[in-house]
């Protein structure tokens, strides 16, 4: 095998590795009922958008912003005003879930176009 053609390959590996995570994340979050998730999935996401980013795919649309993931009120007083927060940072799940799903769609759908769909896709039922 040729310096070209392991370059290929090793592109090719990436890309599924990258889809693999993402879509393996949107299955998983599918399965959650909680309005918020904690910045652990914001973080897991990045790091699957970087793979894909590495081998030249323009990720930068679909990144969370910062400003998305915010610690969570957990109590308040309405006579003080005071307001307690979580130590941890959440997205809001359908935020999340919108851009999760844009990428996996990328990969999908172009032009309006069927794209060769990378991996196997159980009928909905």
């Amino acid at each position: 095998m040729n310096e070209r053609e392991r370059s290929q390959d090793e592109k090719h590996d990436a890309l599924e590795r990258g889809f693999s995570l993402l879509s393996a994340q949107l299955e998983q979050l599918n399965e959650i009922r909680l309005s918020h998730v904690d910045e652990s999935w914001v973080r897991d996401y990045h790091a699957a958008l970087d793979i894909l980013q590495g081998i030249g795919i323009d990720v930068a649309i679909f990144r969370v912003s910062p400003s998305d993931v915010t610690p969570l009120e957990v109590s308040s007083n309405y006579m003080t005003g005071r307001k307690t927060y979580s130590e941890k940072r959440h997205i809001d799940r359908y935020l999340f879930k919108a851009k999760l799903s844009a990428v996996v769609t990328y990969f999908e759908v172009t032009d309006g176009k069927p794209r060769h769909v990378l991996g196997f896709r159980p009928p909905k039922t």
